[in-house]
């Protein structure tokens, strides 16, 4: 079986991420909404500012309660 520690994914991917300018990370937020046809992201900022973000990509990759998927 081939097998990686999440813990060990996560900082892999965190850090190639990292290297790449055309991807911007947004930690500390929370997803309201996605608008699939105008491609924007809707976001609650941990202070409670409201935040919407434009997106090209959008990979759903948080877990089974996602509001991506």
């Amino acid at each position: 079986i081939n097998a990686i520690l999440r813990s060990e994914l996560n900082r892999l991917l965190l850090n190639k991420a990292e290297g790449i300018a055309e991807i911007r990370l947004h930690f500390d937020t929370k997803l309201i909404a996605v608008d699939v046809h105008g491609k924007l992201l809707h976001l609650a900022c941990k202070d409670g500012s409201r935040l919407t973000k434009a997106y090209e990509l959008l990979i759903g990759a948080d877990g089974a309660g996602s509001n991506v998927r």
